[in-house]
Protein backbone atom coordinates (compact mmCIF):
# COMPACT_ATOMS: atom_id res chain seq x y z
CA UNK A 1 0.00 0.00 0.00
CA UNK A 2 1.85 3.41 -1.08
CA UNK A 3 2.07 6.15 1.98
CA UNK A 4 0.64 9.29 1.59
CA UNK A 5 2.62 12.23 1.22
CA UNK A 6 0.79 13.46 4.42
CA UNK A 7 2.81 10.71 6.58
CA UNK A 8 6.49 12.13 5.63
CA UNK A 9 7.68 14.42 8.60
CA UNK A 10 10.84 16.93 8.76
CA UNK A 11 13.93 14.87 9.76
CA UNK A 12 14.50 17.74 12.59
CA UNK A 13 10.65 17.46 14.05
CA UNK A 14 11.51 13.17 13.95
CA UNK A 15 14.82 13.77 15.89
CA UNK A 16 14.07 15.07 18.74
CA UNK A 17 11.21 12.59 19.45
CA UNK A 18 13.49 9.65 19.00
CA UNK A 19 16.63 11.35 20.85
CA UNK A 20 14.81 13.08 23.99
CA UNK A 21 14.27 9.39 25.46
CA UNK A 22 17.48 8.31 24.85
CA UNK A 23 19.09 11.58 26.74
CA UNK A 24 20.67 12.74 23.48
CA UNK A 25 19.19 16.00 22.57
CA UNK A 26 22.20 17.85 24.39
CA UNK A 27 23.89 15.95 21.34
CA UNK A 28 21.91 17.12 18.75
CA UNK A 29 22.21 20.47 19.81
CA UNK A 30 25.74 20.68 20.02
CA UNK A 31 25.62 19.39 16.29
CA UNK A 32 23.03 22.30 15.01
CA UNK A 33 25.72 24.80 17.19
CA UNK A 34 28.81 23.63 15.49
CA UNK A 35 27.44 24.21 12.33
CA UNK A 36 25.30 27.29 12.92
CA UNK A 37 28.57 28.69 14.82
CA UNK A 38 30.28 30.67 11.84
CA UNK A 39 26.63 32.79 11.61
CA UNK A 40 26.21 32.79 15.72
CA UNK A 41 30.09 34.45 16.50
CA UNK A 42 30.84 35.96 13.26
CA UNK A 43 33.85 34.76 10.75
CA UNK A 44 36.64 36.48 13.09
CA UNK A 45 35.76 34.83 16.25
CA UNK A 46 34.60 31.15 14.48
CA UNK A 47 38.61 31.28 12.82
CA UNK A 48 39.86 31.67 16.93
CA UNK A 49 37.66 29.56 18.53
CA UNK A 50 35.53 26.16 18.01
CA UNK A 51 32.89 24.25 20.10
CA UNK A 52 34.66 20.66 20.92
CA UNK A 53 31.95 19.12 23.14
CA UNK A 54 29.16 19.59 25.74
CA UNK A 55 29.47 17.36 28.88
CA UNK A 56 27.12 17.67 31.66
CA UNK A 57 25.60 20.97 30.67
CA UNK A 58 29.51 22.69 30.13
CA UNK A 59 30.09 23.66 26.56
CA UNK A 60 34.06 23.31 25.48
CA UNK A 61 35.05 25.64 23.23
CA UNK A 62 38.16 25.37 21.73
CA UNK A 63 40.45 28.18 21.13
CA UNK A 64 44.28 29.63 19.47
CA UNK A 65 45.63 30.94 22.33
CA UNK A 66 45.81 32.04 25.61
CA UNK A 67 45.10 35.88 24.79
CA UNK A 68 42.25 34.65 23.00
CA UNK A 69 40.63 32.48 25.95
CA UNK A 70 41.04 35.63 28.26
CA UNK A 71 39.03 37.94 25.37
CA UNK A 72 36.70 35.45 24.97
CA UNK A 73 36.03 35.47 28.51
CA UNK A 74 34.54 38.81 29.14
CA UNK A 75 31.86 37.88 26.40
CA UNK A 76 31.22 34.68 28.62
CA UNK A 77 27.71 35.56 30.18
CA UNK A 78 26.18 36.89 26.81
CA UNK A 79 27.32 34.45 24.94
CA UNK A 80 25.84 31.53 27.41
CA UNK A 81 22.10 33.51 27.47
CA UNK A 82 22.44 33.60 23.35
CA UNK A 83 23.16 30.07 23.24
CA UNK A 84 20.21 28.85 26.31
CA UNK A 85 17.84 30.78 23.76
CA UNK A 86 18.80 29.47 21.03
CA UNK A 87 19.41 25.84 21.85
CA UNK A 88 17.21 25.31 24.98
CA UNK A 89 17.52 21.18 24.56
CA UNK A 90 21.72 21.53 24.88
CA UNK A 91 20.96 22.38 29.06
CA UNK A 92 23.95 24.64 28.81
CA UNK A 93 24.86 25.82 32.25
CA UNK A 94 28.30 27.15 31.83
CA UNK A 95 30.89 27.84 28.90
CA UNK A 96 34.75 26.91 29.54
CA UNK A 97 37.14 27.69 26.89
CA UNK A 98 40.43 25.43 26.63
CA UNK A 99 43.23 25.59 24.55
CA UNK A 100 43.79 24.51 21.42
CA UNK A 101 41.34 24.05 18.34
CA UNK A 102 40.51 20.24 18.59
CA UNK A 103 40.60 17.28 15.68
CA UNK A 104 39.87 19.84 12.36
CA UNK A 105 42.88 22.45 13.75
CA UNK A 106 43.82 25.07 11.15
Amino acid sequence: MPRSPDRFRPIGEILPRVLGPRGLLPQLALVQLQQEWPQLVGPDIAAVARPRRLQQGTLIVGVVSPTWMTELSFAKRTWLERLRARYPTADLREIVFVLGLGLAER
